[in-house]
Formats: C-alpha cells, sequence, structure tokens
C-alpha cells in the first residue's frame, strides 16, 4: 500500500521548501520523500478572494470546500461560510487545477444562521455512513442542539435531518477551538488541529501543542459524555509550516481514479497569483514568518439532495 501523503491547507500565505502558496491553496506533503506539491490551486478555479477553512478529499477524486468568508464565486454565484460545497475535477495541480462546482450543504437550510459568524463552519469530514461531521467558529445553536467551537458535530440527512454532538471539547478541557479535522475510517480516531497554541486531558495524558501541530483523540466514549486517549501525530511546523496554523486536513492517498497526468508532481513552484480585494482581511506576511523554520467512505449520500431551492 502507498504510503500515506498529509493534505493541509494553511491560514495565510505562505511558503514551505520548494513552493509557495496561498491561504485558498491545498498542500500535500510526502512524508517518504519529504518533498511539497500543490494540490489544488484554489486561485485557478474562482477562490482567490477567500480562505478554505477545510476540505474532504473523496474517494471520487472530488473535494468538499467549507470557507472563510461569505462571498460570490465567479460563474456560481453567492457561497455562505455556513455552506459546504462539492468541487469537481477535471484536473489537480500548480496553474492546472480546473473543474466545477455544486452546493452539497446549504447550512442556512438545516439550522445554522448566515447571519452569524459564530456558526461559520471551520471544519468538515465525512464519517463511514455517509454524515457530515463539523466544527464551527463560535457559539452552535441548531435545531435544539447546543455547544460551541471546541466541539464536532454530526448532520444526518434524510427524511428528518438532524445534529447531533460527536465530541465534546469541554469534557476534555479542550482550550482553543478547533480548527482542521481527519476521520480516520473505520476507528474511532479523530485528527485535530486548532486555532493556535492548545491544550487538552485525555485518559493517559495531557497533551499541549500549536496550531502547526496534528493530534488524535481516539475517543473511548462519543457525544455529551466524551473520552479519549491523546497523542501528537506530527509537528507541521518542524515540516516546514513555520508558526502558520493548519486549517485543512486529510491523510491518505491520491483517489486511484485521477490519472497521473492530473495531479501535477512539481519542483520549484510559486503560486502568488494578486486579485483585486484578495484576502484584503488578511495581514501582509513578514518574511521571517514566510520562511520555513522549523478514505474509503461506504455509502456516500451527502450530496445534492440536501439543498433545498
Amino acid at each position: 500500500m502507498p504510503p500515506a501523503l498529509i493534505f493541509v491547507g494553511s491560514n495565510e500565505n505562505g511558503k514551505v521548501p520548494g513552493l509557495k502558496y496561498r491561504d485558498e491553496d491545498i498542500l500535500v506533503y510526502n512524508p517518504a520523500t519529504q518533498q511539497w506539491t500543490m494540490f489544488f490551486d484554489g486561485s485557478n478555479v474562482g477562490m482567490g478572494n477567500t480562505d478554505i477553512d477545510d476540505f474532504v478529499l473523496l474517494p471520487d477524486g472530488s473535494l468538499l470546500l467549507s470557507v472563510e468568508k461569505d462571498f460570490t464565486l465567479a460563474g456560481f454565484g453567492p457561497v455562505g461560510d455556513e455552506d459546504v460545497l462539492q468541487f469537481t475535477p477535471t484536473s489537480y495541480g500548480l496553474d492546472a487545477t480546473r473543474g466545477s462546482y455544486s452546493m452539497v450543504l446549504d447550512g442556512s437550510q438545516y439550522g445554522l444562521d448566515p447571519s452569524k459568524d459564530d456558526e461559520d463552519i471551520k471544519s468538515v469530514d465525512v464519517n463511514v455512513a455517509g454524515d457530515l461531521v463539523i466544527s464551527v467558529r463560535g457559539k452552535f445553536d441548531a435545531q435544539g442542539v447546543k455547544g460551541d467551537s471546541k466541539d464536532l458535530f454530526v448532520f444526518t440527512p434524510g427524511a428528518a435531518p438532524n445534529w447531533s454532538v460527536l465530541f465534546d471539547g469541554s469534557d476534555v478541557k479542550l482550550s482553543k477551538a478547533l480548527r482542521a479535522l481527519w476521520l480516520e475510517p473505520n476507528s474511532n480516531k479523530r485528527y485535530l488541529t486548532t486555532d493556535g497554541s492548545f491544550s487538552i486531558q485525555g485518559t493517559n495524558q495531557k497533551l499541549s501543542g500549536d496550531g502547526n501541530d496534528i493530534f488524535v483523540c481516539d475517543q473511548t466514549s462519543v457525544g455529551l459524555n466524551t473520552t479519549c486517549t491523546v497523542s501528537l501525530y506530527l509537528d507541521m511546523g518542524a515540516l516546514g509550516m513555520g508558526k502558520h496554523y493548519v486549517d485543512g486536513l486529510y491523510i491518505g492517498t491520491v483517489p486511484s481514479i485521477l490519472f497521473p497526468a492530473q495531479v501535477q508532481a512539481l519542483a520549484i513552484q510559486d503560486d502568488t497569483i494578486e486579485f483585486a480585494g484578495d484576502d484584503a482581511d488578511e495581514p501582509a506576511l513578514e518574511e521571517s514568518e514566510q520562511e520555513a523554520t522549523e478514505p474509503s467512505i461506504q455509502n456516500l449520500r451527502l450530496f445534492l439532495p440536501l439543498v433545498q431551492q
């Protein structure tokens, strides 16, 4: 079996060894070769005026995406920070990303208030049952289910769609909001990142780290009585991301449905195209900050039927 690749996004524009990137891009780190490449070049496909908060790479090669803020996607229309998009590719890679979008979850139709930044979807994944699992920026209150930015919520579609709590961060004394998520298939392991320096109390130890650390919560009980054993998975800062936060995460291989020619593996890469209004709310990076210093999902059922007109 090919070694697992680490797919990540960043909260800011920056660079890793051999590659400059923007916060709307998805990068791949190969632990076997210790090389970085560009997987999803967001500026190629209309994402230049927003930041991708998190993403899900599906077995068919498509992506589910949540975004930092409301914006108008060229050729598509308005997108809210409470929505989830699907990107269907014809190709991936630096200056080679092409494809089309569709709406998977219109969050406003299922209890997420578009007028509240609190209910901006920050992290997203899909469990083996095909349900969306998310976290939000602040307070969560949808269809009678409440929580906050340290929790994970499951959206179960169907005739009576509903929300439930998967992970209660207060039970494990998580000190910081969640930022990115990957669910290991067929296990209770949640690979997580946070919005800055954090601590978490596991049943085995207390763990602390920062916003570029990927840590694991192996849940021994779920829902409103969460317990887990905790461990550090990877320090992405030490692998080239420096002080930037990981705000998108997938661990695995490139889906076999994608032919090699569709994923461009390039050497020295540069993705610094500027757009009018691009990341207007993002402070310019200091050069010292830019330098690097340090699944099989079955029965996927969350697509277009979720969208209500």
